[in-house]
């Protein structure tokens, strides 16, 4: 079956990325290592942020579930997470013994997405410097448990979308118009979660939607998210690129199918 074409979008409504991959816990990963590996990054990454350490969540499948799959979730590390920040803020690599990941993320009104090429060429450097250090410094094996790429979408009148509108207008799926008739009135609110599962058991998208404040101007917006988690699999580093193209295939042609296709064109800059 041949591939879908991706669509293109000059100027999408994406304020945030990350890409993460999960491994088993480095057993010899001490605090001494993330200061180490700190100076190795310290040009790009000037300063850092200790933040509480993220207990990692794998996904499980199984047959007639009934529902939406709840993550198994492992125990705590005593170890931090380390936040390494770029100077304009707009680079974050996040660092614990079991996890890594890359962020990018709109701090100005005037950044512009760098596109996904960009991004996970970033993820994929960065993870490759961090793996060469495990090695040098004999602290163990990487072997991976689960990938995430992660995409934010902020959805307002900016962009498309005027607070006391239909969700429908740029969800056309999405029905939450009040018929007078009905005792229940008009939504004020909503949080809207599914779930997708990608081919031969590789990783499930999560789609959300929801109403959330502008942290500044306190106006409403959507915030729209996809996310797809899961792993190939062989479990192989060697196939980890693969996983993160097909999880963003995903992301694309589910943002393009879920939303509002004149949207698209005349907010979002989409030309193919």
């Amino acid at each position: 079956m041949p591939k879908p074409k991706l669509p293109i979008f000059s100027s999408p409504p994406v304020i945030e990325v990350y890409c993460r991959i999960m491994f088993d816990p480095l057993e010899d990963f001490q605090s001494t290592h993330l200061g180490m590996f700190r100076e190795t990054i310290k040009a790009e990454y000037p300063s850092f942020e200790e933040k509480p350490f993220l207990l990692p969540k794998t996904e499980y499948y199984k047959p007639n579930l009934g529902k939406s799959a709840e993550p198994v979730v492992i125990k705590a590390n005593s170890l931090p997470r380390l936040w390494f920040v770029s100077e304009n803020k707009n680079q974050i690599l996040q660092l614990q013994s079991d996890q890594l990941i890359n962020n990018w993320k709109k701090v100005q009104d005037e950044d512009s997405y760098p596109h996904y090429d960009e991004i996970i060429q970033k993820f994929e450097n960065h993870f490759n410097e961090f793996n060469a250090f495990v090695n040098d410094h004999e602290i163990g094996e990487i072997k991976p448990k689960q990938y995430e790429l992660t995409y934010v979408n902020h959805i307002s009148s900016l962009n498309g979308w005027e607070k006391d509108s239909p969700i429908e207008n740029i969800f056309p799926e999405f029905k939450l118009a009040s018929d007078p008739k009905n005792f229940l009135p008009k939504c004020e609110a909503f949080n809207w979660t599914n779930t997708y599962l990608l081919p031969n058991e590789e990783g499930r998208l999560y789609s959300t939607i929801k109403v959330v404040l502008h942290r500044v101007s306190a106006e409403p917006l959507i915030r729209f998210q996809l996310k797809v988690t899961g792993i190939n699999k062989e479990a192989s580093l060697d196939k980890m690129r693969s996983w993160f193209d097909l999880a963003h295939e995903w992301i694309l042609l589910s943002f393009a199918e879920l939303t509002n296709e004149k949207v698209q064109t005349e907010y979002w800059g989409r030309t193919q």
